[in-house]
């Protein structure tokens, strides 16, 4: 679903025609500003990513994929909606530090550390959540005014109707030396 509103914040933000972005294979963007991004954001994913190039390259493949495609959202809403990114990169940040402590709370045997990871982690999670959520409206947002605009359009075309089909038909119809080309 997550995926779903992405490609139409794309859409309806950028102005990509859905059909071509649905019909393309993921690109990887150039792979070291991909690497050099998320080794800022997200340090837990880089070293995952850098384990991960060395022991299975279709998997590391498949990540810098996802990443990439974040990535090129990223910098797709830093040019039309700069809060929106701001909120992403910042939703990148806490999945890494979340998936940090996760780490640790594995690595943990003692109940006392164990605890006081928990809470660390709902904290950070009660923040991602709070973030996506804040984003999902905002896309909603989005999508909604897009709507407006075109249940404006639709009914100024129903309004002119018949304006729209004569000058259709008289393009249609209209002798070739009065034609501009």
């Amino acid at each position: 679903m997550r995926k779903i509103v992405m490609m139409w914040i794309m859409v309806v933000a950028v102005g990509v025609c859905p059909v071509y972005a649905w019909a393309q294979p993921p690109e990887v963007e150039k792979e070291e500003a991909v690497v050099t991004f998320i080794k800022e954001v997200n340090p837990f994913l880089a070293k995952r990513l850098e384990r991960v190039r060395s022991i299975n390259f279709e998997e590391y493949r498949r990540i810098l994929e996802d990443v990439s495609r974040r990535y090129r959202e990223i910098k797709e809403l830093e040019i039309s909606q700069p809060d929106l990114a701001k909120k992403a990169v910042e939703e990148l940040k806490l999945e890494g530090q979340t998936e940090e402590l996760v780490e640790q709370y594995r690595q943990t045997s003692d109940n006392q550390g164990k605890e006081k990871l928990r809470t660390e982690i709902k904290n950070l999670l009660t923040q991602t959540f709070d973030n996506k959520t804040a984003l999902d409206e905002a896309h909603a947002t989005i999508i909604e005014n897009e709507v407006q605009k075109l249940r404006a359009r639709i009914a100024q075309k129903k309004q002119n109707k018949d304006k729209i089909i004569e000058k259709r038909l008289s393009d249609l119809t209209a002798e070739e030396y009065l034609l501009w080309n």
